[in-house]
């Protein structure tokens, strides 16, 4: 999804109208991975970070 929609707004010049309901931007659901966490900041650890790697 996301490498068409560069693709379009390179083509077109249009940017996409893509939000997430309730949020003023497109959520992707990335996720900080530390090995150093900080309060306030939702992160996850680098263990459970690389089950999550696919290359």
């Amino acid at each position: 999804m996301a490498l068409d929609t560069i693709a379009e707004y390179a083509k077109t010049g249009e940017k996409p109208d893509m939000k997430t309901p309730g949020l003023d931007f497109f959520d992707t659901g990335a996720q900080l991975i530390t090995a150093k966490p900080v309060d306030g900041v939702p992160s996850i650890d680098v263990a459970d970070g690389l089950k999550l790697c696919w290359g």
